[in-house]
Formats: C-alpha cells, structure tokens, sequence
C-alpha cells in the first residue's frame, strides 16, 4: 500500500520467531535477497537496526541517516549495498502490547517523516497487527483440529455423535471395529 503511494520507498514486514527473542523476514518485496538475508532473525534489543531497536522499545524508531546512526553499526554495509540510507520502523503491536513483529520504511536518501507519514506507518502497523493475529488464530484453530482429529481417530475407545433421536451421524475407527461395521 505505500510502496504504491511513494515508489521510492521500500516497505518490510518482520515477525517475531518463536522464541520471542528474534525477528524474522516476513515480507519485502522491493529489498533485495541480500539484504532479507541478512537482516533475518536479528536479535530483539535496542542496538539491532532500527527494527530490533524499535520491537525492544515498543516505540517508533526513526533513522535519519543510516550511515551516521549507531543501530546500524552492524548492518550498515550490507544497507549501503541495498542503496538504503534512512530507516523508520514502527512496531507492530498485540492488543496487549506485545511485539508481534515490525514494520519497516527504508529510503535511498537521508530523511525524517512528516507527521502525515508516521499517521500512515501507525495506520498501517495497526491493519498488520490485525492481519498477524487473525493468521496466529487460524493457525491455533488448525493446530487444535488436528489433535483432536489425531485423538478421535487413533484413540482405543468408542466415540460417535448422533442425532437427537439416535442416529449416527459420525463414529470413530473403534466404535465401527467394536460395533462390527
């Protein structure tokens, strides 16, 4: 969506793993492979870019001149390569404040946002938090229909649902073996 507006931007997406303690690429698709490559899974503290600095904040991180900045000691080169000179990311957030990744803006000049920017970066982390935790709760529902299907299916006792006057609508591999069908 802002790539669309401002073509000179590069926006990216990075989640946070499951050990809570590392982002993760997520989305890019105007950054080079190398740059996704080397940036993937850093660490969550206030010196790791702009991103790692802004999910241990829980504040927006503005970059105005990586080259000068020191978030950047560690990535500046491979940032000068990717043509990358500023970097603004915002965290994205739970509704209960927890990280869930973050959400980033990089741009070929040295530059702040106006408020009119960071009204849309805010804007938009907030659709990404939805967008995260609707795909977090699909997944849950998924995990947890599989286990239930793993039980009912390999479990040694009978089980059936049926209608209220007694047919069976649905019975598991040991009740059809314990029924003989």
């Amino acid at each position: 969506l802002l790539e669309c507006a401002h073509p000179d931007w590069c926006c990216a997406i990075m989640l946070l793993d499951e050990s809570g303690r590392h982002l993760v690429h997520g989305a890019a698709a105007r950054l080079p492979e190398f740059y996704l490559q080397a940036v993937n899974g850093i660490a969550i503290t206030p010196s790791a870019g702009s991103c790692g600095a802004a999910a241990a904040t829980k504040q927006l991180v503005v970059v105005e001149d990586i080259e000068t900045h020191p978030y950047w000691d560690d990535f500046r080169e491979v940032a000068r390569r990717a043509g990358l000179r500023a970097c603004w990311s915002q965290p994205i957030l739970s509704p209960d404040n927890d990280v869930l990744g973050t959400m980033a803006l990089y741009h070929s000049k040295p530059r702040v946002p106006t408020w009119e920017e960071v009204n849309a970066i805010t804007a938009i982390s907030g659709l990404a938090s939805i967008a995260i935790a609707q795909r977090r709760a699909e997944t849950a529902l998924r995990a947890s229909e599989e286990r239930f299907r793993g039980l009912y299916e390999n479990s040694s006792v009978g089980i059936y649902r049926t209608t209220p006057e007694g047919r069976i609508l649905l019975a598991n591999p040991a009740l059809v073996k314990l029924l003989g069908y």
